[in-house]
């Protein structure tokens, strides 16, 4: 009789290899499944994204940022091709890593550099608070002895107004070459749009630095008396400001506005002062009359979403590993391993929210922000409508677009608020007073009157006196505070553009 054991490895060697075997064809199976969904998804992804392109493009909107870049200049007719800016753009094209990413990096750092020394440059307080500038201050800042701030001289302001005249005269060679290139009829900085959200800006700083030169010098000057020269001055600041208009870029359009302001200041200061002649407060008010910065913002916003279209279609097409861990640490997972739909999904996601959530903040047709949209929490509440895997590059590609919105918004008001003002104190040198209605201003002071850019109904005004007069926008909060300006807290107090009403500061006493 035979030994049954002898015979038990057998069938145990042939399960084994069964159960390997279906292993084998179970896990290929489910590699299969895995396989046709992710090109299902990836198909049905691609479908809703190009399906969502071209129904925004029908619409008319531009989604990538080639329809949005302004067209290139011939560099004689070019404000931005001047000795002194052209280093600005002119990159090393044989770049090797550690090496600067400029051709001529010391006319760089002169340009970067420049009036860095100077104490005009310092932050001060400004007509948004109802200050004048502190001439005496800045002039005091060029002192570089180290006496103590009580053995400094103190200064007049008709002192400190020519002592800043003369000391800013250093940087006159540079200021006179920036005027004689606001000849030239077009501005465009050769951005490289193409490097996307790596694109270099160089030239925003130093505009901005220019226009602060600008502005004080303009205070200075009227502190003498000598509009023309002031005007000349605020001419230029303008025009810095202009000179990045057609760049479509939300950082752009910030410090566009910021320079503007810096327009504003000597404008209401020379207004409080009542030292402009009526021929110059209607070059003013036609100046101001012409910015529509609403329709800006709106392009700016268009911008932004063009770059994370670019920025999105780069990374999928490129499958580049080190642009998904430079927007925020997605990684190491080399890019090549994540499927399209991936990319696809979330780019539907961005373009839905900057279209549905952002785009509607700006009212261009009306001149109106939209407050009460609150983009924030309609962002967040979008957001939510998406699984997480989807709404990866919204969360880290989506500008601060209500607070942009709001200065924007808040810059269109101060714009047209001035542009009232001068026709105002026209109204008031014809007839010894102020109107007691924005109406009466029409038509031979202000072509139209601008209405409240929040609400769209007409800004508030009232005559206090044949000096003095209230006008206001009801400002982000939607409320009449009764021409009430709003400050932060702390040892400088700003406008808080979120409460209060958006006003024009009462000039000072005189």
């Amino acid at each position: 009789m035979q030994n049954s054991s002898a015979e038990s490895p057998a069938p145990k060697k042939s399960l084994r290899r069964r159960v390997l075997r279906y292993g084998i064809i179970g896990l290929l199976w489910i590699v299969t499944l895995v396989a046709l969904l992710v090109v299902e998804e990836n198909w049905r992804a691609k479908r809703a994204w190009e399906s969502y392109k071209a129904e925004l493009e029908a619409k008319g909107e531009k989604l990538g940022i080639g329809g949005l870049i302004p067209a290139p200049v011939p560099d004689d007719q070019n404000f931005a091709q001047t000795p002194f800016l052209a280093p600005l753009f002119e990159l090393n094209p044989n770049r090797k890593p550690g090496e600067s990413a400029w051709a001529d990096t010391n006319a760089v750092n002169r340009v970067q550099q420049f009036a860095n020394d100077s104490p005009v440059l310092k932050e001060r307080k400004g007509w948004q608070e109802g200050h004048v500038t502190d001439l005496p201050k800045l002039a005091a800042g060029f002192n570089t002895n180290k006496n103590s701030e009580a053995e400094k001289p103190v200064l007049s302001r008709t002192q400190a107004a020519e002592e800043i005249l003369k000391r800013v005269e250093k940087y006159q060679s540079v200021l006179n070459e920036l005027q004689e290139a606001s000849k030239r009829p077009n501005s465009r900085f050769k951005i490289r749009y193409e490097d996307n959200f790596a694109a270099l800006l160089p030239h925003l700083a130093p505009l901005r630095k220019f226009a602060v030169i600008y502005s004080v010098r303009a205070s200075a000057e009227l502190a003498l008396g000598h509009t023309d020269n002031a005007l000349a001055d605020i001419r230029m600041t303008l025009y810095l400001a202009d000179a990045i208009k057609d760049e479509p870029l939300l950082i752009s359009k910030l410090v566009r506005i910021a320079i503007v302001q810096l327009a504003l200041q000597p404008v209401w200061e020379g207004l409080g002062e009542q030292k402009w002649t009526d021929a110059q407060l209607a070059e003013l008010g036609q100046a101001f009359s012409k910015y529509d910065l609403i329709s800006e913002g709106a392009d700016a916003i268009r911008g932004e979403r063009a770059l994370g279209n670019e920025f999105m279609d780069a990374i999928r097409t490129k499958r580049n590993a080190g642009e998904l861990q430079a927007i925020g640490g997605i990684g190491p997972m080399p890019s090549h391993l994540v499927p399209s739909f991936f990319f696809y999904q979330n780019q539907l996601t961005v373009n839905h929210l900057y279209q549905d959530v952002s785009m509607p903040m700006f009212s261009p047709e009306q001149t109106r922000v939209h407050p009460e949209l609150n983009q924030t929490n309609a962002l967040d509440l979008e957001m939510r409508k998406y699984p997480f895997p989807y709404q990866v590059f919204a969360k880290l590609l989506f500008p601060a677009v209500e607070k942009a919105t709001m200065k924007i918004g808040y810059t269109q008001n101060a714009v047209d608020l001035a542009a009232l003002a001068c026709a105002l104190e026209r109204y008031r040198l014809a007839h010894h007073q102020f109107p007691s209605s924005l109406e009466e201003l029409k038509p031979q002071f202000i072509a139209k009157i601008p209405h409240d850019v929040v609400n769209g109904e007409p800004l508030h005004y009232r005559r206090m006196d044949n000096q003095h007069f209230i006008f206001y926008s009801v400002g982000w909060n939607q409320m009449d505070d009764g021409g009430t300006i709003a400050f932060t807290k702390g040892s400088t107090p700003s406008v808080e553009l979120k409460e209060g009403d958006w006003a024009w500061p009462q000039y000072p006493v005189k």
